[in-house]
């Protein structure tokens, strides 16, 4: 069944527009954003040609013709050719300006995770009265999850079935982890079962302790955690009140989402694409968002595009 609706998806994902132009489309719009400051930024322009005649994206014929103009006109004129290369334009620059030190150039055009491990993933499930048949399919959800974080080349620590003074506890004890100086990311993916508190912004722990969601937010921002500055901090949060026959079997709709979607794409798109991938994929399975069951991701410290890269492949 979970197989059959994740072909019928990407069936009908196929039919919106094809890979290739979804990937041009998105170089193109990276780069006509950015192209002012990449003109501003770029200090010695023979040597960007030369390494893309290096890489394949320009033969020497083009080469000349950029040459053929004035300092600026040329920027601009190799920019703006590069927007029409097609898949991979933004990746080759990238390298390009990471090999000559431009990290500042580098980062414009989006983050692309190089640590290894990549970051630090901290998963807590909190079961609060579930019957025996939602258990398998949330114990599902946590495997998938786990699984899925591991595989983008995080470290995973895995918690479940806190109270509140012990999730307070594992929370700031994450956020202390001298790891944090040496990784690029952190992510927070909370997922609980069972009844909510009034206050949306609450959770509960197992003792019907609440727990707030922006509480847990700041322990990972300055001075609270001072390792973490400047660095993406990923907070995905998924709250459900019960589980349908369906799910209870394979797992939760929604988590199966964003493990499909992130396994397609997390070698190719930024985050904040792949989460609108996970809305369609959604929308296309007739589940809505409710107060029922919510999900919600929040990326905090970071304001530009962040890949996996090189992520999830087949």
């Amino acid at each position: 069944m979970a197989s059959k609706r994740r072909n019928m998806f990407y069936q009908n994902k196929k039919q919106e527009t094809t890979e290739i132009e979804r990937d041009e489309n998105r170089d193109r719009e990276i780069i006509l954003q950015n192209l002012e400051y990449m003109i501003d930024g770029t200090e010695d322009l023979n040597l960007v040609l030369q390494k893309l005649v290096n890489k394949r994206m320009l033969d020497e014929k083009i080469r000349a013709e950029i040459e053929d103009n004035d300092a600026d006109e040329r920027k601009k004129k190799l920019y703006l050719l590069l927007a029409k290369c097609g898949p991979s334009a933004v990746i080759n620059l990238q390298e390009c300006f990471k090999e000559m030190g431009w990290n500042v150039l580098q980062d414009v055009l989006g983050k692309r995770m190089s640590s290894s491990p990549m970051g630090v993933a901290l998963v807590i499930n909190i079961d609060i009265e579930t019957c025996e048949e939602e258990k398998r399919g949330m114990e599902m959800d946590v495997n998938n999850i786990i699984n899925l974080w591991k595989a983008l080349g995080y470290k995973v620590v895995i918690r479940k079935d806190l109270t509140k003074r012990q999730f307070e506890y594992e929370v700031k004890a994450f956020s202390c982890m001298t790891e944090l100086n040496e990784v690029d990311s952190m992510a927070i993916i909370l997922m609980t079962h069972g009844p909510k508190p009034d206050d949306a912004d609450g959770i509960f722990a197992c003792d019907k302790g609440i727990i707030r969601y922006e509480w847990i937010v700041k322990q990972f921002e300055v001075p609270n955690c001072s390792q973490l500055m400047g660095k993406p901090k990923l907070f995905f949060l998924y709250s459900c009140c019960f589980l349908s026959s369906d799910s209870a079997n394979y797992g939760s709709c929604m988590m199966e989402g964003i493990c499909e979607v992130f396994k397609h794409h997390a070698h190719e798109e930024h985050i904040e694409t792949m989460m609108k991938f996970v809305n369609k994929f959604l929308q296309f399975q007739g589940e809505e968002i409710s107060n029922d069951n919510i999900l919600t991701f929040e990326n905090r410290g970071f304001n530009k595009d962040l890949y996996f890269y090189p992520g999830l492949q087949d």
